[in-house]
């Protein structure tokens, strides 16, 4: 009746499509290789990890955590769920500890060991003190629900910065490392509602990444002495095109990353401390850029930029602002900007990848849409070689930038949080109306994705506008929205809590609720992904939502007539995967290439041959 089960749809490759998966499953091992090489050396701490576990004969398969002290002396590796080895490479001496920390700091060699102790629905709420010889020492515990603890330390090595953190706000509390290791951390500023900051220290000062102060909510750098570390003064106010995501401090100069507003391409500035000057590096052919372990007192920052479409490059930036490439090579595939104006006329910047010698602008070509907006993080697009095979095929990428994420500042997070989420649902309609209309695709020829969080406004947007696009790819998906903010097993659903709404108040959450919304109407094809084990998604509640939207499909096939067979797959099918390896957040080399595998597959029949 249209509803397959994983087993049921691979066995249909038997019917003329086992020369297909055979050549995307080549196609995809040749690419994974080829990816593996651009990674090789990028990190050094991280290979410096695998050499270290390696030389022990340790497992590093399922590495939960790793962390090095400052001389990389010391190295702490979480291995299992409650087991972190203390590896002193110099002596060849390992300790192990049994707890089941979220977050290692090894800030000297002195084997003192912080960690984040996490509550019975997993959230990081005490922070400790650990010597392999004395007792535990809690320096604070974090008793608001809706807030997590991030632990870090600042890079002249001078400060412990104990960060809690909720979906609209932040503060800081700083330990310092030259005192006695069981004072109490001191708070910098109390968390105020939709102000964020986040502090490291150089140069003898504190620097606060911060939106407090900013008629547009976004964020500017301050700084304050750390005698007065709560009187900030203004020392980088970004301009209006100018969107400030990241700091990174070195000890001659300070390197602001983000993008501009109009396009959204990456940005990297440079403050050089000596001469107060700065210099602007514009990445117009990435889109995404990812730092380094690089040393603080090195006089030069390493990093990669990418695209979608286009393998990692490496770059050296130096304090003056000089750029080198390491591995440069020209790419053919197109990257452009768009932008679709919403419904409140707001314009939403869309990111394209595809082959310009296979597209033409007549509608005829499959376009596959992705979207997130959620939680203020951007949409990564950092290069993904299982895509590949769709721009081979003569497909179209295109990333709709949607409110409720980062890529444009805090401000358009807040523009689509509780009774403004809507926002996201309703520019994600706008971008797909605006590339059919200006020919990149059309309605029977586009497919939409969304994972996580990001499936919100994409089973969304098939409720209000099914016939919008042909078949859809929702991955350990939030579909079920009052069940999970109703779970009280995991600590992100009070902090979800904050964004979607309260589930016990009628109104706001059942309003952007897919399961809720779903009704008898001509639905696309479905790809649903779930794990058993996902400690986010609760599996049972997108079971649910499954059997909710085959009902609804059978209802009004019912009363409708039937679609004209085609050579692929029926509209309204529905296939539902089931994980039982892999997670929200992990999953091994062989499990992402299978997925990768039944995507592509999917969009391929249910698109191209559909």
């Amino acid at each position: 009746m249209g509803s397959y089960s994983t087993h049921q749809v691979l066995s249909l490759l038997k019917k003329g499509k086992r020369l297909q998966n055979f050549l995307l499953q080549a196609e995809l091992k040749l690419l994974g290789r080829a990816a593996n090489k651009f990674y090789d050396n990028f990190d050094p701490d991280e290979k410096l990890c695998q050499s270290i576990l390696n030389k022990y004969r340790i497992s590093s398969r399922h590495i939960l955590n790793y962390q090095f002290s400052p001389s990389k002396k010391l190295l702490a590796a979480q291995v299992e769920a409650n087991k972190t080895l203390i590896i002193n490479s110099d002596e060849g001496h390992i300790d192990s500890i049994n707890c089941n920390p979220s977050q290692i700091l090894l800030p000297n060699d002195s084997s003192i060991l912080y960690v984040t102790k996490s509550s019975v629905n997993e959230r990081p709420h005490e922070v400790w003190s650990r010597s392999l010889q004395k007792q535990d020492t809690l320096l604070y515990q974090e008793n608001n629900e809706s807030m997590q603890l991030n632990l870090a330390q600042t890079r002249d090595n001078k400060y412990i910065t104990i960060t809690s953190v909720s979906r609209l706000c932040s503060e800081v509390r700083l330990l310092p490392l030259s005192m006695d290791m069981s004072c109490s951390p001191a708070l910098v500023k109390e968390a105020g509602t939709n102000n964020y900051y986040y502090i490291d220290s150089a140069h003898d000062r504190l620097y606060i990444l911060t939106n407090y102060l900013q008629e547009n909510s976004n964020f500017q750098l301050m700084t304050a002495s750390y005698g007065c570390s709560s009187r900030w003064e203004p020392f980088y106010i970004p301009d209006s095109n100018f969107i400030l995501q990241d700091i990174e401090l070195f000890n001659s100069f300070i390197v602001m990353y983000g993008n501009t507003r109009d396009p959204t391409l990456p940005v990297i500035i440079i403050n050089n401390i000596k001469n107060e000057t700065f210099h602007k590096i514009v990445l117009k052919d990435f889109t995404y850029v990812q730092k380094a372990s690089n040393n603080y007192l090195s006089e030069a920052i390493k990093l990669t930029a990418s695209s979608v479409i286009s393998p990692p490059k490496h770059i050296t930036i130096s304090h003056e602002g000089d750029i080198s490439f390491k591995n440069k090579t020209n790419f053919k595939l197109h990257l452009k900007h768009l932008k679709a104006k919403a419904k409140d006329g707001v314009m939403i910047p869309i990111t394209l990848f595809y082959d310009s010698k296979r597209i033409e602008l007549n509608g005829s070509n499959p376009m596959l849409m992705i979207a997130y907006g959620c939680h203020g993080v951007s949409l990564y697009t950092g290069y993904d070689e299982t895509l590949l095979p769709l721009i081979r095929r003569g497909w179209i990428l295109a990333y709709c930038h949607i409110r409720g994420g980062g890529e444009l500042g805090r401000q358009w997070y807040f523009d689509a949080v509780k009774e403004k989420k809507l926002n996201s649902f309703n520019d994600l309609i706008y971008c797909a109306n605006h590339l059919h209309r200006t020919g990149y695709s059309s309605p029977q020829l586009t497919a939409l994705y969304g994972r996580s969080s990001g499936s919100l406004s994409v089973a969304g947007v098939c409720n209000i506008d099914p016939e919008i696009t042909k078949a859809v790819i929702l991955e350990m998906p939030l579909v079920n929205l009052m069940d999970n903010l109703l779970n009280g097993n995991h600590y992100i659903n009070a902090m979800d809590s904050e964004e979607f709404g309260d589930p016990n108040m009628e109104g706001v959450v059942e309003s952007i609720c897919p399961f809720h919304n779903l009704r008898k109407q001509n639905y696309p094809s479905f790809l649903i992904t779930a794990s058993t084990i996902d400690p986010l998604v609760m599996y049972s509640s997108v079971e649910r939502y499954v059997k909710r939207l085959k009902d609804c499909i059978e209802q009004y096939r019912a009363t409708s007539v039937s679609d004209c067979h085609t050579e692929g797959m029926k509209r309204g099918t529905v296939i539902f995967h089931k994980e039982t390896d892999s997670s929200h957040y992990w999953a091994d080399s062989s499990a992402i290439q299978k997925q990768a595998l039944l995507k592509l597959n999917f969009l391929i029949n249910a698109v191209q041959r559909g």
